[in-house]
C-alpha cells in the first residue's frame, strides 16, 4: 500500500459522497504528500504581484483520519474507487503532512494553489473548522475567478511534442493550445496518464494548465 493511500486511503468513515464513481484518472489536483512537498509547492508558486498570491488553508488535526474526513467534506474532493486515494476535481494542491501542534499523531490538512477560488477556500475553512481543526495558515485568494464554461468550440490543437532528454531533462511533453482554460481543462480530463515523466501541457489566454500521472497543475 502506497504512503498516500495509507495517508488518505479507505478505512475512515467520512461524509457522504456522491454516487458517481470517480477514478484516479479523474484527479485534476496535485497531492501534497508531506511537509517537504508542501514547501516545494509554496516555493514553486509563481505570481506577478502580492494581489495574485494564491490562497491557502492549513489546519491541524489530532490524527490523519480526522484530517481526511475534513478534506472529504469539501465538494471538489472525492475518493477514487480504484485506488482509495483522495482526488480533486479542480486544479488545486491538496493533501496533508505530519504535524506536532500538541498532538501525538497530528496531521495537517491543506488546500492551496493558483486555482483555489474564494468559494472553495471558504468551503474548505468551514469544513476544517467544523471538524475541529486548528488553524496554522489561512490566506484568502485575491484574484482567482472560477474557470467558467467551455467556449463550446472544444478545440485543443497540438502544437509540438518535446523530448526532454535533449535539453537535459527526463521524459517527454506534449504541448497544446486551447481557446480557453475551460476548454483546456475539459481536454485534460480525457487524458489518462499512467507513464512517469510524461506531461500534457496546454497554453490558454489566461495561463498554462497541465497534467501528468499524479494529477493536474497550473502555471
Amino acid at each position: 500500500m502506497s504512503f498516500i493511500k495509507k495517508l488518505f486511503g479507505g478505512g475512515i468513515t467520512g461524509p457522504q459522497e456522491s454516487t458517481k464513481n470517480y477514478r484516479e484518472a479523474d484527479n485534476m489536483g496535485t497531492r501534497i504528500l508531506d511537509y517537504a512537498h508542501y514547501q516545494a509547492l509554496l516555493l514553486g508558486t509563481v505570481y506577478k504581484s502580492q494581489a495574485e498570491n494564491p490562497g491557502v488553508a492549513v489546519f491541524a488535526f489530532p490524527d490523519r483520519g480526522m484530517a481526511e474526513t475534513a478534506l472529504k467534506s469539501i465538494s471538489c474532493i472525492k475518493t477514487a474507487s480504484d485506488t482509495g486515494n483522495l482526488i480533486s476535481l479542480l486544479i488545486i494542491d491538496y493533501g496533508g503532512y505530519r504535524v506536532d501542534e500538541g498532538y501525538r499523531d497530528g496531521w495537517a490538512a491543506v488546500v492551496h494553489g493558483k486555482g483555489l477560488t474564494k468559494a472553495v477556500h471558504e468551503e474548505a475553512v468551514r469544513a476544517f473548522k467544523k471538524y475541529g481543526g486548528k488553524e496554522l495558515a489561512n490566506r484568502i485568494p485575491q484574484s482567482v475567478q472560477p474557470v467558467g464554461a467551455s467556449t463550446g468550440q472544444g478545440k485543443v490543437t497540438l502544437i509540438r511534442s518535446e523530448d526532454l532528454s535533449k535539453t537535459g531533462g527526463v521524459g517527454s511533453k506534449m504541448i497544446y493550445k486551447a481557446a480557453s482554460k475551460a476548454d483546456a481543462i475539459e481536454f485534460l480530463k480525457t487524458q489518462n496518464i499512467n507513464k512517469p515523466f510524461f506531461y500534457v501541457e496546454i497554453e490558454t489566454p489566461s495561463g498554462w494548465v497541465g497534467k501528468d500521472k499524479d494529477g493536474g497543475y497550473e502555471f
